[in-house]
């Protein structure tokens, strides 16, 4: 009897020996030399970036004091379960970037929105990487390409949710693309969570699903809806409300997130009407036709990117990003009257960069250069953003 315990004994230690031995392996595979360099670029220019606007403004500008959504998200994480909604219910729904954004550092709510948002941007790039190394050549310049887009940027100084979806997001493509389902579907369960926008990447892997794997097994990434059917129900139960997760909250307004009159049309809309962005008329019209520009062209590139991709016969790829595109195009008036709004969706095509790829890694001498001009603009329009919005004293001076 005595020896048999001890063979258990000797298995028992062999197979936790052999567990750590695989992890420690998916770990050592996952994180290559490249990553590595990924991930230590993105947070050395965003680390950069604060320590400059440090001397400028407080920290409380980026997250409570922001003029933008951080602030609301701020205000929910201190008060995680109201006897009411606090705020517009599309706000309420994004619970996972609450509670994540609000309690990594436990003491510290407003380092924690802005360390969060970093750290969860530069971690998205990794992923990024991971998703575009299967199609590209140049990998690692289109990872560089994604980690300046403005609105990633933007979003991860000023609490809002883009940097943790496009982190689940993407991390939900990497883990579909090689086949590691239960991983998938964890991660797309964790997107649901973080913002409603994620149902539409989740939906094209759904249909991909079923196409690899039939509609039986593919019913197991259903799954991946539970923690936020759980979620709903819950905080429905405690406002009286079970129905209140299909509420839009000021999306409800006629138009307002969704319209069958279709992106173009808003642009248009918004210059026309104006979108009383300044009290100096000049400085309005000059910062709606700005922002239209960028709506215009960011489109056309995304929807040639799709294009190009089903050119090159990268169907799945193109299939999810069709799906984003139809998604994009048809929101409605508050998303298109300002590029910093739309191009927070945009970040959900961005592995239709893929396309771009033989450009990107051209030795011709004019791409080189405007690959590298390309990358300085976005920044800069990025940081710009960064401190307009936080009331930095341009946000005075010019606007």
């Amino acid at each position: 009897m005595h020896g048999g315990n001890g063979a258990m004994t000797a298995t028992s230690t062999y197979g936790e020996g052999e567990l750590v031995s695989r992890i420690r392996e998916q770990l050592q595979g996952f994180w290559g030399r490249q990553e590595l360099q990924i991930l230590g670029l993105n947070l050395a220019l965003h680390t950069l970036v604060q320590l400059v606007a440090m001397l400028f403004m407080p920290l409380p500008y980026y997250s409570r004091l922001s003029l933008h959504d951080g602030n609301i998200y701020f205000r929910l994480a201190q008060n995680l379960w109201p006897a009411q909604p606090l705020a517009h219910l599309s706000w309420h729904k994004r619970i996972l970037h609450i509670v994540v954004s609000g309690y990594a550092i436990p003491w510290n709510m407003e380092w924690s929105f802005l360390v969060v948002g970093i750290v969860a941007a530069s971690l998205s790039a990794v992923f990024f990487y991971k998703v575009v190394r299967r199609y590209a050549e140049h990998p690692f310049r289109l990872t560089l390409l994604y980690s300046a887009l403005p609105w990633l940027f933007f979003a991860a100084h000023h609490g809002l949710t883009e940097p943790l979806l496009m982190l689940t997001v993407l991390a939900g493509f990497y883990y579909f693309f090689e086949e590691r389902y239960v991983a998938c579907t964890v991660a797309f369960a964790l997107a649901l969570l973080t913002k409603e926008l994620a149902a539409f990447p989740a939906l094209a892997v759904g249909l991909l699903m079923i196409r690899r794997r039939g509609w039986r097994r593919a019913l197991w990434f259903g799954a991946a809806l539970i923690p936020l059917i759980g979620f709903c129900l819950l905080y429905g139960l405690r406002w009286n409300n079970c129905t209140w997760c299909l509420g839009m909250g000021e999306w409800n307004a006629p138009e307002g997130f969704f319209s069958l009159r279709t992106g173009l049309y808003w642009m248009a809309q918004a210059v026309i009407k104006g979108t009383n962005s300044s009290a100096n008329p000049a400085v309005a019209l000059l910062y709606d036709v700005g922002n239209q520009v960028l709506n215009g062209l960011s489109l056309i590139v995304l929807a040639l990117g799709v294009y190009l991709l089903w050119r090159k016969g990268l169907r799945e790829l193109a299939f999810i990003n069709t799906i984003l595109l139809v998604m994009v195009f048809f929101l409605g008036e508050l998303m298109y009257q300002f590029n910093h709004c739309v191009g927070r969706k945009f970040l959900l095509l961005s592995p239709a960069l893929v396309a771009y790829d033989q450009w990107i890694g051209s030795n011709r001498r004019a791409l080189r250069i405007g690959y590298w001009v390309l990358i300085a603009g976005m920044l800069a329009l990025g940081i710009l953003w960064t401190f307009i919005y936080a009331k930095f004293f341009l946000f005075y001076k010019v606007f």
